[in-house]
């Protein structure tokens, strides 16, 4: 995994040297890959006004050291630049936070249910500016991204519309935004029973869910996208008591688990079979 150190500058429009130089670095790392520098998916976020741009970037990672804290070998500070230029930047939403809560790069464990990540900006001058949110390619299918915007009211979803203009002002509250980060799960029944009831262990890797039943006569393993379609099904038995389904696609998945009565328990994972 690259880390990223130090603290990343402020990107001025009339000065395109940093992107350049990034550029460079980035080509002389040995399989430098979209996965290594920005984790499994991630969201750029870009504004312009009053002559300068700025950007900031969060991203989501299956690595163990991604974490809602702050994580130095991976995540960097930002630092401010012109006063006259916007400023957009993240915030680390858990404990431990930096004495500066301003992230350029922040990053996230892999999503399995709703996050809602702070968005600071600072305009700089009255002036109207234009947001840009990019990658969003990059996030799986099913995960809605929507802006919020807390002084208007007004909340856009980014993978209808990736762009959102509005006026700035310094005397706007810094916390202006929220970016919202949600799987949309449709047609599966929520959580019934206490999950000590259920009887199935499972792990997920690369490319297989390994299901294991134990303590009880039988259960039915189902697995769903989040749009609500059933993907695979297994019953689980005594004498049968492990079974391993095979998934084509990466992404979150419902694991539905029921008993012959009716009972039934589910929850998100994520497999990353790339």
């Amino acid at each position: 995994m690259v880390g990223f150190f130090g603290i990343f500058t402020s990107l001025d429009s009339k000065d395109m040297r940093f992107i350049v130089s990034f550029s460079l670095i980035a080509s002389f790392i040995p399989s430098a890959s979209f996965a290594q520098l920005y984790g499994d998916y991630s969201v750029r976020i870009e504004v312009e006004g009053n002559g300068f741009a700025h950007y900031s970037t969060v991203y989501f990672s299956g690595d163990s050291w991604a974490t809602d804290g702050y994580d130095p070998c991976c995540e960097a500070l930002m630092a401010l630049g012109n006063s006259n230029q916007p400023h957009v930047y993240s915030q680390v939403i858990a404990q431990p936070i930096p004495s500066s809560n301003r992230m350029s790069i922040n990053a996230f464990p892999l999503l399995v249910g709703e996050k809602h990540v702070p968005l600071g900006f600072l305009p700089g001058t009255l002036a109207q500016y234009s947001f840009t949110f990019k990658q969003l390619w990059t996030v799986p299918a099913g995960i809605t991204v929507a802006l919020e915007d807390v002084t208007l009211g007004v909340t856009q979803d980014l993978l209808s519309d990736s762009t959102y203009e509005t006026w700035g002002a310094p005397s706007d509250a810094p916390d202006r935004f929220i970016l919202h980060f949600n799987p949309q799960v449709t047609g599966i029944e929520e959580e019934q029973h206490a999950v000590s009831q259920r009887n199935v262990s499972w792990n997920a890797d690369a490319f297989f869910i390994t299901f294991n039943l134990s303590g009880a006569e039988s259960r039915i393993v189902s697995i769903f996208d989040l749009s609500g379609r059933r993907l695979a099904s297994s019953k689980l038995t005594k004498d049968q008591a492990s079974n391993s389904v095979l998934l084509a696609q990466t992404g979150v998945h419902i694991i539905r688990v029921s008993d012959d009565i009716g009972h039934h328990w589910t929850e998100m994972v994520f497999v990353k079979n790339f």
